[in-house]
């Protein structure tokens, strides 16, 4: 059974695979007349369809294209089609369209050039109004009235200078500030300049909410309407107080200054180092007998005119100290020369001058100063001069030592004194005294009394030897320290006087005892009667004798007895 199955089988497939294999063969004929005749068409489709890209597809590709373009702002290019059916019309009519948009696109972005730019344009004038509000909110004083003088504006400065809130200022009139330092003239003419619409400037003291008084520099302007009448004002003012305050120091002091100037004869001078312009005083011209009008004719207004007149063995040294000072090289210019008057003769003047500017080098560009008449101080110091060597030859020849001593030091010292002591200046007198107590008395002295008159000392000489000194001391200024001015004589001589005269003294003093013993004897034995006439011979002899050993002359002349006693008396 199962064999026969099995051919049954094996039957049956043969027969279908003839089938199968006959009904593919079949399949595949149809199905290769089936791709023909697709690819036929395809190349059927793709002929027309060239056709239709070339008549339709093509152009409306172009306008595509240039609708794209034109979406993206670019009108360079137009669409270019030779034809003359519908798609012509269209691309003609397209490009027309796009020139025109392309015209009113450039017009619109010009316009919104213009826009931005002007906008740009008022956002900087915005911004440097509000700029230029800041500053001057920050630096002046604001206000805007209406015509008839009531504030409707004030700034925080006005509040701040015034005294017054905004507030309180708002709604007033602004004569709530008037001084009354302005006579009413002063506000009427002010009145008139800004109600014609001009602007009007000038100073004015107003008085602040707590009675003080401050200045402004003060601006009005009016606000024109369109028929050219004020409107409103804006008034816009600076403190100046500070600055009156110092024009008024500055007026003082150069009242000051002139009478100083005239007081002390002293003639100004302001010279422009670059452009060689010197502007000179009236005093500077009067100080030489000019006038002004006539230096300025004679000479002219530059440095010239100073050059032409300082004699000129002067000149070179007064240009060197001035060239120092233009370049730095001293503090101020100080010179001492001769000028010439008008009178012709020479006078001596005292220059003095300091720079008033420097450039960024550090060069005089302005030197300012003053002329002083010193041809009386030049005459004294002359006759100084000829004083001092005459004191000079008096200290020189001097028979009295004299000394200038400071802290125990010599200073000065004369020929007489070097010779007297071996000192000289710069020696230390200290150790040159014989008792060394001496100076502390000396200096004792000088403070109780100032001054030390006729006192004797002993000092050592210049091999050491003891002098005996005389000295006054005086107290002076030396040189601007306390010193001690001195005058030494040397008594030596004199106090060996002295003693021999008070040995001679003693001696007198001892015979003049023994010859009153021997008058006393003499009167004895004149009472007596024997011996009397020897006895006086001898006492009278020995008398003589006595008054010869001492200088004097015989006090008896002895011839006889009779005779001596009667007439020898």
């Amino acid at each position: 059974i199962m064999k026969a199955i099995d051919e049954f089988y094996g039957l049956v497939d043969t027969r279908t695979n003839t089938e199968i294999r006959d009904a593919i063969d079949q399949e595949q004929a149809l199905t290769m007349v089936i791709i023909i005749l697709i690819l036929f068409t395809m190349a059927y489709s793709l002929f027309i369809f060239s056709l239709l890209k070339k008549r339709i597809i093509r152009p409306l590709m172009h306008i595509k294209d240039a609708t794209r373009r034109i979406a993206k702002e670019d009108y360079s290019q137009e669409i270019k089609v030779d034809r003359s059916d519908e798609f012509g019309l269209v691309a003609q009519a397209f490009n027309v369209m796009v020139g025109r948009i392309h015209k009113r696109t450039t017009r619109m972005e010009k316009a919104r050039a213009a826009a931005e730019e002007a906008s740009q344009a008022n956002e900087l004038l915005l911004h440097d109004i509000r700029q230029q509000k800041l500053a001057l909110d920050e630096h002046a004083i604001v206000a805007i009235t209406d015509v008839n003088g009531t504030i409707t504006f004030a700034n925080k400065k006005f509040c701040e200078i015034s005294g017054y809130s905004e507030e309180e200022l708002i709604g007033q009139n602004h004569r709530i500030l008037n001084s009354g330092a302005q006579p009413k003239s002063f506000w009427k003419a002010m009145f008139d300049v800004i109600s014609r619409g001009d602007v009007w400037h000038d100073e004015v003291l107003n008085k602040a909410k707590d009675g003080r008084h401050y200045w402004i520099d003060n601006t009005i302007v009016p606000f024109l309407g369109i028929d050219g009448i004020p409107e409103s004002y804006i008034a816009i003012a600076t403190n100046i107080t500070e600055r009156k305050h110092m024009e008024e120091t500055f007026r003082v002091q150069g009242e000051r200054l002139d009478r100083a100037l005239k007081g002390a004869n002293a003639g100004l001078w302001d010279w422009t180092v670059d452009t060689g312009e010197l502007i000179t005083g009236e005093i500077w011209s009067t100080m030489l007998g000019y006038t002004p009008e006539e230096l300025d004719e004679k000479y002219g207004q530059t440095v010239e005119r100073f050059s032409a007149l300082v004699h000129p063995e002067d000149l070179p040294n007064v240009w060197d100290e001035v060239e120092k000072h233009i370049k730095g090289e001293s503090d101020t210019y100080e010179a001492e020369f001769r000028m010439r008057s008008a009178n012709g003769q020479w006078l001596w003047v005292l220059d003095i001058g300091k720079a008033a500017e420097r450039d960024a080098n550090g060069m005089a560009t302005r030197i300012v100063g003053v002329h002083l008449d010193v041809s009386e101080r030049k005459q004294m110091e002359e006759s100084l001069v000829v004083e001092r060597e005459r004191l000079q030859s008096i200290l020189d020849t001097s028979p009295v030592g004299v000394s200038i001593t400071a802290d125990g030091i010599l200073q000065f010292a004369n020929p007489r004194f070097t010779e007297m002591f071996g000192l000289k200046a710069g020696d230390d007198m200290v150790n040159n005294y014989v008792d060394p107590k001496v100076q502390g008395e000396i200096r004792e002295l000088m403070v109780r009394d100032g001054v030390l008159k006729h006192y004797e000392l002993q000092s050592y000489g210049p091999n050491r030897e003891i002098l005996d000194v005389m000295i006054s001391v005086q107290s002076i200024d030396y040189n601007g320290e306390p010193a001690y001015l001195g005058w030494q004589v040397d008594i030596t001589d004199l106090k060996g006087i002295q003693h021999e005269l008070s040995g001679a003294k003693g001696v007198a003093e001892q015979v003049a005892q023994e010859l009153q013993v021997k008058f006393d004897e003499l009167e004895l034995f004149r009472k007596m009667s024997v011996g009397r006439e020897l006895k006086m011979i001898e006492l009278k002899k020995e008398i003589n004798e006595q008054l010869q050993n001492m200088g004097g002359a015989p006090r008896y002349e002895i011839v006889s007895a009779i005779q001596n006693e009667n007439g020898g008396d």
